[in-house]
C-alpha cells in the first residue's frame, strides 16, 4: 500500500491569521504532485501573491498550505427622502464605501444647517443605520418632514414671513418694513438656543450678529430704533420707533410656535394708541412718554428709550380708565367694551407682575399723574354736560 501524508489548507485574511473558512484536510500519496484547493469566499478575493506552499510534491511528512484573501470594497446607498402627505420625493443619495465585513455607521444629513428646515421623521428611523458592509444591494433610508410658512402683511405696510420646521420650532423670521428695512432671524442650529440676525437698514447697509435666547439688544440708526427681545423659547418681539421720539411706534410679536401679532399706532384726539383685535395695547401720554402693553407686560418709552417695568395693577387699571374716559368723551366707542380678549380689563396683579429684582418698579408719581389726568377729563366731561343742559333750558317756554 502506497504511503500518504496529510495536507492541511488554511484560508486567512491577508496580513492576519483571521480564519475566513474552515480548513481543508486531504491525504495525498507521497511523491505525488499536489495543488491545495482554493475556496471562493463571499466578499473576498484571492491574494495570489501572498499564498504559501499551495503547490508542490508531497513528502513523507504532513504539510500545510495557506491561502490569503483581500476584502472586497463594497458600496451602499444612503437615501434621503422628503415625505409629504401623499407622496415621497428622493432628495439625495450618498454612496458610502467600505471593506466587506467591516463596521459602518451612517447619520442623517442636517438639513437645517444646509439652509432647509426639514426635520428628520423620528418615527421612521432606519434600523440598519449601524451594521457591517455586505455584498451588494445594501441601503439605508432617512425620511424628512417638510416645513411650513406663514406670510402676513400688516396695516402699516410691513410684512412678516415665518418658516416653521416640522417639529413646530421657528426656522426663520423675516421682518420687512415699508421703507425697506429688514430683520432676518435664522435658527440654523436647532441644538443651540441662538439666532443669526441679519439687519439691513433703510439705507441698505447691513449688519450681522448673534442673539441668544433670553436676551435683548438695540439696533439704532439715524432714523429708527429697533428694540429686539428673544424669550427663552425663541419667541421674538421687535419694537420699532423713530429715533429720539416716541411717534410712529409699532410692535411685532412672533411666539415660539410661530403665531404672529402686530400692533400699529393710531391717533385719537390728543392721545395716541394702538389696538390688536380690538384690545388697547398702548397709549401715548405725550411725544416723549409712551406706555405700551403687550402680552401682560408694560413698557415705558421715555424720550425714545424703551424700558421694561413691573406692572402695578392699580396703575394699570387707572390708565385703562383714563383711556376709556378720553375715548367716550370724544363720542368714540369704548375701546375696552369691544375687546375680544376680556382679560385686558380684568387683569390681575399676579398676572402682570414681572421679576422685581430684574426690572425697576414704577414711580408712584406716574399713578398720581394719571389720577390727575383722569380727574381733569371727568371734570371736563361734567362741565360739558352742564353747558349742554343750560343751553337746552333756555329754549323751554313756561
Amino acid at each position: 500500500m502506497q504511503k500518504s501524508a496529510k495536507l492541511t489548507t488554511h484560508y486567512y485574511l491577508t496580513g492576519t491569521r483571521k480564519q475566513l473558512a474552515s480548513d481543508q484536510i486531504q491525504n495525498i500519496a507521497v511523491n505525488t504532485k499536489f495543488t491545495a484547493p482554493v475556496k471562493a469566499l463571499t466578499g473576498y478575493k484571492l491574494n495570489k501573491n501572498a499564498s504559501q506552499n499551495v503547490t508542490g510534491v508531497m513528502g513523507d511528512t504532513d504539510q500545510i498550505s495557506s491561502y490569503f484573501y483581500l476584502a472586497k470594497t463594497e458600496k451602499m446607498k444612503v437615501n434621503y427622502w422628503l415625505s409629504l402627505e401623499d407622496e415621497e420625493f428622493l432628495l439625495d443619495t450618498q454612496i458610502v464605501k467600505g471593506k466587506y465585513g467591516t463596521k459602518y455607521q451612517v447619520k442623517p444629513v442636517d438639513l437645517v444647517d444646509a439652509g432647509l428646515y426639514w426635520i428628520i421623521d423620528d418615527q421612521r428611523m432606519p434600523q440598519n443605520a449601524t451594521g457591517y458592509f455586505k455584498e451588494k444591494n445594501q441601503s439605508v433610508n432617512y425620511y424628512y418632514l417638510s416645513d411650513t410658512a406663514k406670510d402676513v402683511v400688516h396695516s402699516d405696510g410691513s410684512e412678516t414671513f415665518v418658516v416653521l420646521a416640522a417639529n413646530g420650532k421657528i426656522g426663520s423670521i423675516d421682518q420687512t418694513y415699508d421703507e425697506g428695512e429688514e430683520l432676518d432671524f435664522e435658527h440654523d442650529q436647532f441644538n443651540k438656543p441662538v439666532y443669526d440676525l441679519y439687519w439691513e437698514n433703510e439705507d441698505g447697509d447691513g449688519e450681522y450678529c448673534e442673539v441668544n435666547f433670553g436676551s435683548q439688544l438695540s439696533l439704532k440708526h439715524s432714523k429708527y430704533i429697533y428694540e429686539v427681545q428673544v424669550d427663552q423659547l425663541g419667541g421674538v418681539k421687535i419694537a420699532r420707533l423713530v429715533n429720539n421720539q416716541a411717534l410712529d411706534f409699532s410692535v411685532l410679536n412672533v411666539s415660539n410656535t410661530g403665531n404672529i401679532a402686530a400692533y400699529v399706532s393710531e391717533k385719537l384726539a390728543n392721545l395716541q394708541y394702538a389696538k390688536a383685535n380690538g384690545v388697547l395695547v398702548f397709549v401715548r401720554q405725550n411725544p416723549e412718554r409712551v406706555f405700551l402693553f403687550t402680552h401682560n407686560e408694560l413698557y415705558l418709552i421715555n424720550q425714545g428709550q424703551l424700558e421694561n417695568y413691573a406692572v402695578n395693577a392699580k396703575f394699570y387699571n387707572v390708565l385703562l380708565q383714563a383711556m376709556t374716559v378720553a375715548t367716550t368723551s370724544k363720542g368714540q366707542n369704548n375701546l375696552l367694551a369691544n375687546a375680544t380678549d376680556k382679560k385686558v380689563s380684568t387683569v390681575k396683579a399676579s398676572a402682570l407682575k414681572q421679576d422685581d429684582e430684574a426690572l425697576p418698579q414704577l414711580d408712584e408719581s406716574h399713578v398720581e399723574n394719571y389720577l390727575i389726568l383722569l380727574g381733569f377729563m371727568m371734570l371736563g366731561f361734567a362741565l360739558l354736560l352742564i353747558l349742554i343742559s343750560v343751553k337746552d333750558s333756555k329754549k323751554i317756554n313756561f
